[in-house]
């Protein structure tokens, strides 16, 4: 007979129902093949797909705390990086995004997303890692100045001014 924990036939299945966004009825099967083949990687893994499918169900803790286990398991999921470091952002959770942005700048530093999010991780910690993250270049850090907001730059501006940051 069939193997009812075969790999490929539950990742058919579960595609099926996310593409249909039958979040429910893919939820279960995802999850026995997260608790399955917990190595699994790469873009066309159970991972991004559960954590479409909590997403969809509206389960934010769920899903956050899938993209932090996923995003050790897998050194190129950039798309589980970046709603990671929103969910982190929304949560308050500055190590977090810090980490992610990290990671996510490991595979590609020349996009502008984790830069934003790491100035933002050192602005609300008070941490001088605006520049120091990327190397100490002043290239680095005129990357993560253009990418944030007006009232971010007046704060650092500030704490530049009396001593609270530094570069």
């Amino acid at each position: 007979g069939r193997n009812p924990d075969n790999y490929s036939g539950l990742l058919v299945q579960a595609r099926r129902l996310v593409d249909r966004k039958n979040w429910a009825q893919a939820k279960p099967i995802l999850e026995r093949l997260v608790k399955l083949y917990p190595a699994q990687a790469g873009s066309g893994s159970a991972y991004p797909m559960l954590a479409a499918t909590l997403r969809g169900l509206d389960d934010t803790a769920g899903e956050r705390a899938l993209i932090n286990t996923y995003s050790d398991l897998d050194d190129t999921a950039t798309d589980a990086y970046a709603r990671g470091m929103e969910l982190a952002t929304e949560a308050k959770d500055w190590p977090v995004v810090k980490h992610l942005a990290e990671r996510y700048l490991a595979v590609n530093p020349l996009v502008a997303p984790p830069h934003r999010f790491l100035a933002k991780a050192a602005l609300e910690t008070g941490q001088p890692v605006l520049v120091e993250a990327r190397g100490g270049t002043l290239s680095g850090f005129r990357d993560e100045w253009a990418a944030l907001e007006e009232s971010d730059k007046d704060q650092i501006r500030a704490g530049l001014a009396d001593g609270t940051l530094t570069y």
